[in-house]
């Protein structure tokens, strides 16, 4: 049984090109740390829109939730 659509499987090629453009394109800073802060939340946004121009319209507000949801949960603003 499967369980994700053909349609919504990303290669790995896709996925380290979308790396590779967030790490040149993301805002620069000194501090390490602040960078690689800088390179998520871009990647974020990079992979979101990517994947968002793909997703049947009835999949988009689910997938937004998704996300949404687990940045939260990450920040610890959602409990799980």
């Amino acid at each position: 049984m499967q369980m994700v659509n053909n349609m919504y499987q990303i290669s790995l090629k896709q996925f380290l090109k979308l790396f590779d453009v967030s790490i040149k394109e993301a805002p620069q800073s000194q501090v390490t740390q602040k960078r690689i802060d800088l390179i998520k939340d871009y990647m974020t946004l990079k992979v979101y829109k990517f994947i968002q121009r793909g997703l049947y319209e009835k999949d988009k507000q689910l997938f937004t939730l998704n996300l949404c949801l687990k940045i939260d949960m990450k920040d610890a603003k959602v409990l799980q």
